[in-house]
Protein backbone atom coordinates (compact mmCIF):
# COMPACT_ATOMS: atom_id res chain seq x y z
CA UNK A 1 0.00 0.00 0.00
CA UNK A 2 2.45 2.55 1.15
CA UNK A 3 5.90 2.96 -0.43
CA UNK A 4 8.79 1.24 0.93
CA UNK A 5 11.27 2.96 3.70
CA UNK A 6 15.04 1.80 4.06
CA UNK A 7 14.68 1.84 8.17
CA UNK A 8 15.31 -2.11 9.94
CA UNK A 9 12.94 -1.77 11.98
CA UNK A 10 12.34 -4.56 15.29
CA UNK A 11 8.97 -4.04 16.71
CA UNK A 12 8.46 -5.08 20.49
CA UNK A 13 5.53 -6.45 22.18
CA UNK A 14 4.90 -8.48 25.11
CA UNK A 15 2.40 -10.26 24.05
CA UNK A 16 0.90 -12.47 21.19
CA UNK A 17 -2.50 -12.25 21.79
CA UNK A 18 -4.81 -10.38 19.39
CA UNK A 19 -5.80 -7.78 21.46
CA UNK A 20 -5.95 -3.98 20.63
CA UNK A 21 -2.59 -2.46 20.51
CA UNK A 22 -1.31 -6.29 18.84
CA UNK A 23 -4.32 -5.86 16.47
CA UNK A 24 -3.24 -1.98 15.68
CA UNK A 25 0.50 -3.39 14.87
CA UNK A 26 -0.90 -6.89 12.64
CA UNK A 27 -3.09 -4.29 10.99
CA UNK A 28 -0.35 -1.41 10.02
CA UNK A 29 1.75 -4.18 9.15
CA UNK A 30 -0.51 -5.51 6.41
CA UNK A 31 -0.51 -2.39 4.71
CA UNK A 32 3.14 -0.94 4.46
CA UNK A 33 6.03 -2.37 3.70
CA UNK A 34 9.19 -1.74 6.16
CA UNK A 35 11.84 -4.55 4.44
CA UNK A 36 14.08 -6.23 7.16
CA UNK A 37 12.16 -5.45 9.91
CA UNK A 38 10.92 -7.69 12.46
CA UNK A 39 8.12 -8.37 15.49
CA UNK A 40 9.90 -9.90 18.41
CA UNK A 41 7.64 -10.82 20.58
CA UNK A 42 7.67 -12.47 24.17
CA UNK A 43 5.29 -15.01 23.76
CA UNK A 44 4.12 -17.18 21.62
CA UNK A 45 0.27 -17.08 19.99
CA UNK A 46 -2.21 -16.02 17.60
CA UNK A 47 -0.63 -13.05 16.20
CA UNK A 48 2.78 -15.04 15.81
CA UNK A 49 0.77 -16.85 13.16
CA UNK A 50 -1.16 -13.65 11.61
CA UNK A 51 1.95 -11.76 10.67
CA UNK A 52 3.97 -14.62 9.28
CA UNK A 53 0.74 -15.48 6.92
CA UNK A 54 1.53 -12.12 5.86
CA UNK A 55 4.92 -12.44 5.14
CA UNK A 56 5.73 -10.37 8.08
CA UNK A 57 9.41 -11.52 9.69
CA UNK A 58 8.54 -12.84 13.51
CA UNK A 59 10.69 -13.50 16.63
CA UNK A 60 9.75 -15.28 19.51
CA UNK A 61 11.94 -14.56 22.78
CA UNK A 62 10.14 -16.02 25.24
CA UNK A 63 10.20 -14.99 28.68
CA UNK A 64 9.24 -16.34 32.13
CA UNK A 65 5.56 -15.71 33.54
CA UNK A 66 7.07 -13.53 36.42
CA UNK A 67 8.08 -11.33 33.61
CA UNK A 68 4.94 -11.46 31.46
CA UNK A 69 2.69 -11.53 34.64
CA UNK A 70 4.25 -9.55 36.94
CA UNK A 71 2.67 -6.20 38.54
CA UNK A 72 4.53 -3.35 39.53
CA UNK A 73 0.98 -1.99 41.92
CA UNK A 74 1.27 -5.42 44.27
CA UNK A 75 2.25 -8.45 45.48
CA UNK A 76 4.62 -9.05 48.71
CA UNK A 77 8.58 -8.14 48.93
CA UNK A 78 9.93 -11.78 47.37
CA UNK A 79 7.46 -11.37 44.91
CA UNK A 80 8.45 -8.44 43.42
CA UNK A 81 12.19 -9.27 43.69
CA UNK A 82 11.66 -12.77 42.33
CA UNK A 83 10.19 -10.85 39.19
CA UNK A 84 13.08 -7.77 39.55
CA UNK A 85 15.59 -10.31 38.91
CA UNK A 86 13.60 -12.61 36.18
CA UNK A 87 13.43 -9.12 34.43
CA UNK A 88 16.77 -7.86 34.29
CA UNK A 89 18.02 -11.98 33.46
CA UNK A 90 15.38 -11.30 30.54
CA UNK A 91 16.75 -7.84 29.92
CA UNK A 92 20.22 -8.96 29.12
CA UNK A 93 18.61 -11.72 26.73
CA UNK A 94 16.61 -8.90 24.68
CA UNK A 95 19.79 -6.89 24.64
CA UNK A 96 21.27 -9.97 23.24
CA UNK A 97 18.12 -10.35 20.30
CA UNK A 98 18.52 -6.76 19.47
CA UNK A 99 21.98 -6.92 18.63
CA UNK A 100 21.84 -10.05 16.43
CA UNK A 101 18.88 -8.17 14.87
CA UNK A 102 21.16 -5.10 14.28
CA UNK A 103 17.41 -2.48 13.88
CA UNK A 104 18.04 1.49 12.88
CA UNK A 105 14.66 1.69 15.15
CA UNK A 106 13.26 -0.17 18.16
CA UNK A 107 9.43 0.47 18.35
CA UNK A 108 7.90 -0.71 21.58
CA UNK A 109 3.97 -1.22 21.32
CA UNK A 110 3.02 -2.62 24.91
CA UNK A 111 3.79 -1.39 28.49
CA UNK A 112 5.70 -4.53 29.23
CA UNK A 113 7.72 -3.72 25.93
CA UNK A 114 8.03 -0.40 26.83
CA UNK A 115 9.50 -0.92 30.33
CA UNK A 116 11.82 -3.12 29.12
CA UNK A 117 13.08 -2.66 25.71
CA UNK A 118 13.52 1.12 25.94
CA UNK A 119 16.36 1.73 28.64
CA UNK A 120 18.24 -1.57 26.72
CA UNK A 121 17.99 0.00 23.06
CA UNK A 122 18.55 3.12 24.62
CA UNK A 123 21.86 1.65 26.11
CA UNK A 124 22.58 0.37 22.51
CA UNK A 125 22.46 3.71 20.86
CA UNK A 126 19.14 2.58 19.27
CA UNK A 127 16.89 5.05 17.81
CA UNK A 128 13.06 4.10 19.97
CA UNK A 129 9.77 4.93 18.88
CA UNK A 130 7.59 4.24 22.25
CA UNK A 131 3.36 4.01 20.76
CA UNK A 132 1.18 4.59 23.98
CA UNK A 133 -1.85 2.71 23.39
CA UNK A 134 -3.11 2.95 27.23
CA UNK A 135 -3.49 6.34 29.75
CA UNK A 136 -0.80 6.53 32.39
CA UNK A 137 -4.05 6.38 34.91
CA UNK A 138 -4.38 4.79 38.39
CA UNK A 139 -7.38 2.72 36.48
CA UNK A 140 -4.98 0.91 34.83
CA UNK A 141 -1.43 1.17 36.27
CA UNK A 142 -0.13 1.15 39.75
CA UNK A 143 2.11 4.04 41.08
CA UNK A 144 5.51 1.73 40.17
CA UNK A 145 4.38 1.18 36.73
CA UNK A 146 3.47 4.89 35.80
CA UNK A 147 6.64 5.66 37.24
CA UNK A 148 8.39 3.04 34.79
CA UNK A 149 6.21 3.87 31.73
CA UNK A 150 6.83 8.13 32.09
CA UNK A 151 10.40 7.33 32.57
CA UNK A 152 10.42 5.23 29.60
CA UNK A 153 8.64 7.69 27.82
CA UNK A 154 11.20 10.53 28.53
CA UNK A 155 13.78 8.58 26.84
CA UNK A 156 12.13 7.76 24.14
CA UNK A 157 13.32 9.41 20.86
CA UNK A 158 9.49 9.43 19.67
CA UNK A 159 6.50 8.75 21.77
CA UNK A 160 2.75 8.16 19.81
CA UNK A 161 -0.10 8.05 21.23
CA UNK A 162 -3.74 7.17 20.12
CA UNK A 163 -5.60 10.10 21.30
CA UNK A 164 -5.19 13.81 22.71
CA UNK A 165 -6.57 12.32 25.58
CA UNK A 166 -3.56 9.70 26.45
CA UNK A 167 -0.93 12.23 25.52
CA UNK A 168 -2.39 14.27 28.52
CA UNK A 169 -1.79 11.60 30.94
CA UNK A 170 1.78 11.71 30.25
CA UNK A 171 4.33 13.75 31.85
CA UNK A 172 3.63 17.45 30.24
CA UNK A 173 7.11 17.80 28.25
CA UNK A 174 6.18 14.29 27.23
CA UNK A 175 2.80 15.27 26.07
CA UNK A 176 3.45 18.12 24.28
CA UNK A 177 6.35 16.42 22.01
CA UNK A 178 3.94 12.98 21.27
CA UNK A 179 3.06 12.44 18.13
CA UNK A 180 -0.78 11.80 17.50
CA UNK A 181 -1.72 8.63 15.23
CA UNK A 182 -5.55 7.39 15.89
CA UNK A 183 -5.96 3.90 15.57
CA UNK A 184 -7.85 3.62 11.87
CA UNK A 185 -10.58 1.46 10.67
CA UNK A 186 -11.93 -0.25 7.46
CA UNK A 187 -14.04 2.32 6.03
CA UNK A 188 -15.30 0.72 3.04
CA UNK A 189 -15.61 2.23 -0.07
CA UNK A 190 -19.68 2.74 -0.31
CA UNK A 191 -21.65 3.70 2.13
CA UNK A 192 -23.22 0.67 3.79
CA UNK A 193 -27.33 0.81 3.64
CA UNK A 194 -28.82 2.44 6.63
CA UNK A 195 -31.41 0.23 8.34
CA UNK A 196 -35.18 0.41 7.28
CA UNK A 197 -37.40 2.00 10.43
CA UNK A 198 -38.61 -0.75 12.78
CA UNK A 199 -40.61 -0.91 15.92
CA UNK A 200 -38.06 -3.19 17.81
CA UNK A 201 -34.62 -1.43 18.29
CA UNK A 202 -31.66 -3.33 17.80
CA UNK A 203 -28.59 -1.77 20.23
CA UNK A 204 -24.92 -3.35 20.29
CA UNK A 205 -22.43 -3.03 22.77
CA UNK A 206 -19.35 -4.43 22.00
CA UNK A 207 -16.21 -5.15 23.88
CA UNK A 208 -14.28 -7.08 26.64
CA UNK A 209 -17.10 -7.94 29.04
CA UNK A 210 -15.40 -5.77 32.19
CA UNK A 211 -16.51 -3.83 34.89
CA UNK A 212 -14.80 -0.59 33.10
CA UNK A 213 -16.26 -1.44 29.91
CA UNK A 214 -19.85 -0.72 30.90
CA UNK A 215 -21.87 -3.39 30.22
CA UNK A 216 -24.47 -3.01 33.90
CA UNK A 217 -24.85 0.94 32.49
CA UNK A 218 -25.96 -0.29 29.38
CA UNK A 219 -28.31 -2.90 30.85
CA UNK A 220 -29.86 -0.06 33.94
CA UNK A 221 -30.36 1.82 30.56
CA UNK A 222 -32.18 -0.41 28.79
CA UNK A 223 -34.91 -0.96 32.00
CA UNK A 224 -35.80 3.23 31.19
CA UNK A 225 -36.20 2.46 27.79
CA UNK A 226 -38.93 -0.18 28.06
CA UNK A 227 -42.98 0.55 27.66
CA UNK A 228 -42.42 2.61 24.47
CA UNK A 229 -45.68 4.18 23.24
CA UNK A 230 -45.45 2.31 19.86
CA UNK A 231 -45.46 -0.86 21.74
CA UNK A 232 -41.97 -1.84 20.48
CA UNK A 233 -39.04 -3.12 22.17
CA UNK A 234 -35.59 -2.01 22.45
CA UNK A 235 -32.81 -5.29 22.30
CA UNK A 236 -29.62 -5.05 23.56
CA UNK A 237 -26.93 -7.54 22.26
CA UNK A 238 -23.79 -7.74 24.12
CA UNK A 239 -20.70 -8.85 21.64
CA UNK A 240 -17.39 -9.73 23.53
CA UNK A 241 -15.97 -12.23 26.34
CA UNK A 242 -15.04 -11.98 29.85
CA UNK A 243 -11.58 -12.80 29.53
CA UNK A 244 -10.23 -12.90 33.86
CA UNK A 245 -12.12 -13.93 36.67
CA UNK A 246 -12.63 -10.68 38.11
CA UNK A 247 -14.69 -10.24 34.72
CA UNK A 248 -16.34 -13.54 34.90
CA UNK A 249 -17.48 -12.46 38.49
CA UNK A 250 -18.78 -9.27 36.57
CA UNK A 251 -20.98 -10.83 34.08
CA UNK A 252 -22.15 -12.85 36.40
CA UNK A 253 -23.55 -9.67 38.27
CA UNK A 254 -24.84 -7.92 35.16
CA UNK A 255 -27.04 -11.19 34.14
CA UNK A 256 -28.44 -11.16 37.81
CA UNK A 257 -29.22 -7.54 37.47
CA UNK A 258 -30.48 -8.49 34.21
CA UNK A 259 -32.82 -10.90 35.53
CA UNK A 260 -33.73 -8.27 38.42
CA UNK A 261 -35.09 -5.94 36.05
CA UNK A 262 -37.25 -8.89 34.19
CA UNK A 263 -35.23 -7.82 30.59
CA UNK A 264 -33.74 -11.30 30.16
CA UNK A 265 -35.60 -11.89 26.44
CA UNK A 266 -34.05 -8.16 25.88
CA UNK A 267 -30.63 -9.02 26.79
CA UNK A 268 -28.95 -11.56 24.24
CA UNK A 269 -25.10 -12.40 24.54
CA UNK A 270 -23.16 -13.49 21.66
CA UNK A 271 -19.92 -13.96 23.03
CA UNK A 272 -16.78 -13.16 20.88
CA UNK A 273 -17.44 -12.52 16.99
CA UNK A 274 -14.54 -12.20 14.47
CA UNK A 275 -16.55 -9.67 12.37
CA UNK A 276 -17.11 -6.89 14.33
CA UNK A 277 -18.88 -5.46 10.92
CA UNK A 278 -21.29 -7.87 10.76
CA UNK A 279 -22.61 -7.49 14.18
CA UNK A 280 -22.27 -3.76 13.71
CA UNK A 281 -24.97 -3.76 10.50
CA UNK A 282 -26.93 -5.58 12.18
CA UNK A 283 -28.00 -3.02 14.81
CA UNK A 284 -29.91 0.39 14.70
CA UNK A 285 -27.91 2.23 17.62
CA UNK A 286 -24.24 1.38 18.40
CA UNK A 287 -23.19 2.27 22.08
CA UNK A 288 -19.87 2.97 23.67
CA UNK A 289 -20.20 2.69 27.67
CA UNK A 290 -16.91 2.91 29.43
CA UNK A 291 -17.73 4.29 32.97
CA UNK A 292 -13.54 5.39 33.02
CA UNK A 293 -12.27 7.54 30.57
CA UNK A 294 -11.38 5.43 27.60
CA UNK A 295 -8.03 6.02 25.57
CA UNK A 296 -9.47 6.07 22.25
CA UNK A 297 -12.31 3.81 21.55
CA UNK A 298 -11.98 1.82 18.29
CA UNK A 299 -15.89 0.32 18.21
CA UNK A 300 -16.55 4.56 17.92
CA UNK A 301 -14.94 4.62 14.65
CA UNK A 302 -15.88 0.56 13.29
CA UNK A 303 -19.83 2.02 14.34
CA UNK A 304 -19.30 5.00 11.63
CA UNK A 305 -17.80 3.00 9.11
CA UNK A 306 -20.72 0.71 9.20
CA UNK A 307 -22.67 4.11 9.28
CA UNK A 308 -24.59 3.33 12.69
CA UNK A 309 -25.68 6.11 14.87
CA UNK A 310 -22.90 6.07 17.75
CA UNK A 311 -24.05 6.97 21.40
CA UNK A 312 -20.21 7.04 23.76
CA UNK A 313 -19.77 9.00 26.92
CA UNK A 314 -18.50 12.13 26.94
CA UNK A 315 -14.89 11.53 28.45
CA UNK A 316 -11.47 10.38 26.73
CA UNK A 317 -10.79 9.58 23.17
CA UNK A 318 -14.65 9.37 22.45
CA UNK A 319 -14.83 13.02 23.12
CA UNK A 320 -12.18 14.10 20.37
CA UNK A 321 -13.66 11.10 17.94
CA UNK A 322 -17.67 12.89 18.38
CA UNK A 323 -18.75 16.22 17.71
CA UNK A 324 -21.96 16.17 19.55
CA UNK A 325 -24.99 15.74 17.54
CA UNK A 326 -23.33 15.83 14.32
CA UNK A 327 -21.33 12.48 14.28
CA UNK A 328 -22.73 10.76 17.03
CA UNK A 329 -23.98 11.91 20.81
CA UNK A 330 -22.40 11.87 23.78
CA UNK A 331 -23.41 11.58 27.65
CA UNK A 332 -22.70 11.46 30.98
CA UNK A 333 -19.75 8.75 31.36
CA UNK A 334 -21.62 6.30 34.01
CA UNK A 335 -24.79 7.54 33.86
CA UNK A 336 -27.57 5.31 32.73
CA UNK A 337 -30.25 7.92 32.49
CA UNK A 338 -28.12 9.76 30.25
CA UNK A 339 -27.18 6.81 28.06
CA UNK A 340 -31.23 6.53 28.20
CA UNK A 341 -32.25 9.98 27.10
CA UNK A 342 -29.54 9.45 24.52
CA UNK A 343 -30.68 6.27 22.96
CA UNK A 344 -34.36 7.69 23.16
CA UNK A 345 -33.28 10.59 20.95
CA UNK A 346 -32.65 8.36 18.23
CA UNK A 347 -35.43 6.09 18.71
CA UNK A 348 -38.03 9.01 18.70
CA UNK A 349 -36.19 11.35 16.07
CA UNK A 350 -35.74 8.64 13.06
CA UNK A 351 -34.20 12.01 10.81
CA UNK A 352 -32.06 12.96 13.90
CA UNK A 353 -30.72 9.09 13.85
CA UNK A 354 -30.15 9.30 9.97
CA UNK A 355 -28.47 12.69 9.95
CA UNK A 356 -25.99 11.51 12.86
CA UNK A 357 -25.28 7.73 11.08
CA UNK A 358 -24.31 9.97 7.73
CA UNK A 359 -22.45 12.62 9.76
CA UNK A 360 -20.57 9.59 10.84
CA UNK A 361 -19.93 8.15 7.82
CA UNK A 362 -18.63 11.56 6.61
CA UNK A 363 -16.33 11.88 9.98
CA UNK A 364 -14.94 8.20 9.58
CA UNK A 365 -13.29 8.91 6.42
CA UNK A 366 -10.39 10.51 8.30
CA UNK A 367 -9.76 7.78 10.53
CA UNK A 368 -9.16 5.15 7.11
CA UNK A 369 -6.41 3.24 6.58
CA UNK A 370 -5.70 4.87 3.58
CA UNK A 371 -5.37 8.00 5.71
CA UNK A 372 -3.03 6.93 8.58
CA UNK A 373 -0.89 4.12 7.66
CA UNK A 374 1.28 6.86 5.15
CA UNK A 375 1.69 8.94 8.34
CA UNK A 376 2.63 6.18 10.90
CA UNK A 377 4.95 4.21 8.25
CA UNK A 378 6.72 7.53 8.19
CA UNK A 379 6.95 8.13 11.83
CA UNK A 380 8.20 4.24 12.38
CA UNK A 381 11.12 4.85 10.07
CA UNK A 382 12.08 8.50 11.25
CA UNK A 383 10.94 10.11 7.86
CA UNK A 384 8.74 13.18 8.93
CA UNK A 385 8.55 15.03 6.04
Amino acid sequence: MSPATGARVVFVDHTAALSGAELFLANMLERVTLPDSTVLLFSDGPLVHRLQGAGVATRVLPARSQVLHSSASGGGVRQTVRAACSSSFFAQRLRRALIDLRPDVVYTNSAKAHVLAVPVAKSLGLTCVMHVHNALEPSTYGRLQRVALATAARWADRVVVNSGYTASTLPPTVGRRAQLIYCPTAVPAVAPRRPDPRRDVDVALVGRVAPWKGQLVAVEALARLQNRPDGGRVVLNIYGDALFPRDREYEQAVRRRVDELGLRDLVRWHGHVDDVTVALCRSDVVIHCSTVPEPMGQVILEGMAARRPVVAADQGGPAELIAHELSGLLYPMGSSKGLARAIGRLIDDTDLAAAIADGGWRRVQAFSYEQLAPAWQQLVSGDRT
